[in-house]
């Protein structure tokens, strides 16, 4: 609801989460299918800003449920997303592998092309995480492209983790070249958890 979403803006998760929980009761009574899948989405997105992961996953299974004969949506394609997101958190690595595949899916399916280097930083993410050294080749590749307000973060994320990967190889200065040109990046979008590891692994 436009309140619950209100109260999501302001932090307020505990009267967002009360009443997007309302919300969920009043469409299940009423039989709205529509409003139960973006309710739920709406509740799994209150719970992944929280960190509440498991919950997450679960209002977000809830709503992939009730859109699952539908024609695919943006917002059932973030689903997926955000999904794997959780996954990535809890390191289950294959569990988010398989929502990002399916979320990339559902965006071709809609002709969708601005979540692509999205998508392939979480699994270039992945691939790092079992030692695969095509991570590498991902990361440079999202650093390479033209640099634009939507992409800011993303390279500022590529960079950082080619600064690590460097930094396992023993690759001091190479890795802290890498952290710095983050670091540059990330005062542009100022997203303070990625600040906070850039600077941690200066």
């Amino acid at each position: 609801s436009d309140f619950a979403k209100s109260n999501a803006n302001q932090n307020k998760y505990r009267n967002a989460l009360y009443y997007t929980q309302k919300a969920i009761r009043f469409a299940k009574e009423n039989n709205r299918i529509k409003a139960l899948a973006s309710q739920n989405f709406f509740l799994g997105k209150l719970y992944y800003d929280v960190k509440k992961y498991d919950e997450a996953i679960n209002a977000f299974a809830r709503s992939k449920m009730f859109v699952a004969t539908t024609k695919p949506t943006s917002q059932q394609a973030f689903t997926y997303y955000l999904t794997g997101m959780c996954y990535i958190q809890k390191k289950d690595f294959a569990n988010a592998k398989f929502n990002f595949d399916k979320a990339q899916f559902l965006y071709d399916a809609l002709e969708i092309t601005t979540t692509s280097d999205l998508i392939n930083l979480q699994k270039g993410i992945i691939y790092k995480s079992s030692g695969n050294p095509i991570a590498y080749t991902i990361f440079t590749d999202i650093v390479s492209k033209p640099e634009s307000p939507e992409s800011i973060g993303i390279k500022a994320e590529a960079l950082y983790q080619i600064g690590t990967i460097e930094m396992a190889n023993n690759r001091k200065n190479l890795a802290l070249n890498y952290f710095k040109k983050a670091l540059e990046l990330n005062a542009k979008n100022k997203n303070l958890e990625q600040r906070s590891a850039i600077l941690l692994a200066l």
